[in-house]
Formats: C-alpha cells, structure tokens, sequence
C-alpha cells in the first residue's frame, strides 16, 4: 500500500506542474494572439470593414 500512496502522491504533483505549465503558456499565448488578430484584420481590411466586424 505503500507503493502505491507514493505513486499516487507523484503523479499527482507531476499533474499539478502540468496544469500550472499550461495555464502559464495559455496565458502567455492569449496577448499576443490578441494583438497579432487585430493586427491583421486591419493590415488586411480597410478601417471601415474592420469597424464593421468589431461592431458586429
């Protein structure tokens, strides 16, 4: 039984630093992106049609 709590206690810490490493990139990933999108709708748009989507 041992065995197997100590087993249960890594995998879960090794769950835990996953979760943690993922929210940090998701988190780090979502402002670029952002910015990047509303970068090329109007590098690729006129101003007026990018009003137009962000207003619809």
């Amino acid at each position: 039984m041992c065995f197997g709590e100590k087993l249960d206690e890594k995998v879960i810490s090794e769950i835990e630093t996953v979760l943690r490493s993922l929210l940090s990139l998701l988190e780090k990933a979502q402002r670029p992106t952002v910015l990047s999108g509303r970068n090329k709708v109007r590098l690729s748009e006129p101003l007026e049609d990018g009003a137009r989507h962000g207003l619809g």
